[in-house]
């Protein structure tokens, strides 16, 4: 069960607020640029890293936690929907939701998508945080 795979969970969750974390500081970036006085491609790129960290945290640990919650027949079934569902299906909802909203917004503003998105990745933290009791 999930009691025994904390790690993994932490891993996921790790991942998930890396990520949160990196879109909303892309929808608070020319705020975060005027305020460091770092140039933009240095931002960019500390925001890109973070990128490296969520990625890392959440296939691994997602994939992990698919062979195990899993029989041994199905384990490898249950890595690769984990993978082609993060890499395939995930990647292209997110272009199709993505565009659409910034194409409906006024003046088609991708900062409010950006705030948007990180918005609705919070949501969906502390739902998962609700679903695996981690919090009340």
């Amino acid at each position: 069960g999930l009691g025994t795979r904390a790690g993994e969970v932490k891993m996921v969750l790790l991942g998930l607020t890396a990520g949160v974390v990196r879109v909303a500081c892309y929808g608070a970036l020319k705020v975060i640029e005027e305020k460091s006085g770092f140039p933009l491609w240095l931002v960019v790129f500390i925001l890109e890293s973070l990128k490296g960290i969520s990625v890392a945290c959440l296939i691994s640990g997602a994939v992990r936690l698919a062979h195990d919650l899993v029989p041994e027949s199905a384990s490898t079934r249950a890595q690769a929907l984990v993978s082609g569902t993060y890499s395939g299906l995930s990647t292209g909802l997110a272009g199709i939701i993505g565009g659409g909203v910034t194409f409906i917004l006024p003046s088609h503003d991708l900062t409010t998508m950006f705030q948007l998105t990180s918005a609705s990745g919070v949501i969906g933290i502390i739902l998962s945080l609700k679903l695996l009791k981690i919090i009340k």
